[in-house]
């Protein structure tokens, strides 16, 4: 298991690569979308997000503050 933060601006490209594991995002900031296999969702602080491992995603800030997630990352189904 990993445990890590991003910190994204308005602007600035999530170079994230579909990974070979499970993946647990919590927004301690701000807002933003998360887009899921071309499909655009919604995220807000207190938001807790569920990507199985090989799922395409990205994140993108939508405001000018700068958007935190706290990622777990590791192995969650096996």
């Amino acid at each position: 298991m990993e445990v890590s933060i991003i910190n994204l601006k308005k602007g600035q490209k999530d170079t994230q690569q579909p990974h070979s594991f499970d993946e647990i995002y919590y927004i301690i900031n701000e807002y933003g979308t998360i887009e899921i296999n071309g499909i655009n969702n919604d995220v807000h602080t207190g938001k807790i997000i569920y990507i199985p491992k090989n799922v395409r995603h990205s994140f993108h800030a939508n405001s000018d503050k700068i958007i935190v997630l706290y990622v777990i990352s590791g192995s969650f189904l096996n």
